[in-house]
């Protein structure tokens, strides 16, 4: 039984393993498959140190392991002699020997099986008999790439210009309330001279205080001396209900009001069907 030190240990490896496998995917010739040329492969044979799809695996898996040996990138644990000849290895590298007189001939989708093994069992594209050390095979110097982790920095192009599309309503916004400032701020006076700066009243509305009440005297009055207060003018009323005469603030009322009311209140006070 392994250990809890052992098991981190080896978890840790794992993650380094995987780390390695996926930067070795993101150089530009490990992107297609080694042999039918297709995006994104995620398997590999790690002793010819190429990575190919999960259709051209099946027929590396056919040839045996004294050909190649396979793992997936995703699924299978790897280990250090593996990941070493992947890094020394890799697409353009294997290529570069497994392909060496291949000329303009490419593969047929349909004879793939057949493709394979004449390019690693029967070897027919190969320069010379003997595998090589990865070192010593040329490669392109454009698309050469020292056997180390690589890094690439993808940017997306949805983001790039979500972010364009934010900065000119951005700018739009600005440039928009510049202009409303402009329309609304007052133009300044022409006599103010060069040295001398606008006087500016810095009172907020918030800071005002509220206007004094008038005094008592300065109460507006009739022409018939009644002062126009509500005091009065509850006063009037109830002098008018007295049976005192109007002041002339308050109209006297027509002729024959009383009588209408009082006999509006006769007629609420007498029982139903009453006459």
């Amino acid at each position: 039984m392994s250990t809890r030190h052992a098991r981190v240990a080896d978890k840790e490896l794992n993650d380094k393993h995987t780390k390695i496998l996926i930067d070795l995917l993101q150089r530009s010739d490990n992107k297609i498959c080694a042999d039918c040329k297709k995006k994104d492969p995620r398997w590999a044979s790690w002793n010819l140190g190429l990575f190919v799809c999960i259709r051209c695996s099946g027929t590396h898996r056919s040839l045996g392991t004294h050909i190649s040996k396979v793992k997936s990138v995703d699924l299978d644990t790897w280990t250090s002699e593996q990941i070493e000849s992947m890094i020394k290895w890799g697409n353009q590298r294997a290529n570069t020997y497994w392909e060496a007189k291949l000329g303009e001939r490419k593969p047929i989708e349909n004879s793939m099986d057949t493709w394979i093994r004449a390019k690693y069992e029967q070897k027919l594209w190969v320069d010379s008999g003997d595998l090589p050390d990865p070192s010593e095979i040329v490669v392109n110097a454009i698309q050469q790439v020292e056997p180390t982790v690589v890094k690439e920095k993808i940017e997306s192009p949805i983001i790039k210009d979500i972010s364009k599309e934010f900065g000119l309503l951005y700018h739009a916004s600005v440039n928009n309330s510049i202009e409303k400032k402009e329309l609304t701020s007052p133009i300044p006076s022409t006599n103010i001279s060069h040295n001398q700066q606008p006087s500016v009243n810095t009172t907020a509305k918030s800071e005002r205080k509220p206007a004094a009440p008038r005094p008592v005297s300065a109460v507006t009055t009739t022409s018939s001396g009644f002062r126009l207060d509500l005091s009065s003018f509850q006063e009037q009323l109830s002098g008018l209900s007295l049976g005192r005469p109007s002041s002339g603030f308050i109209p006297q009322a027509p002729p024959g009001s009383n009588t209408s009311w009082t006999n509006f209140l006769v007629n609420q006070t007498k029982p139903s069907g009453s006459t």
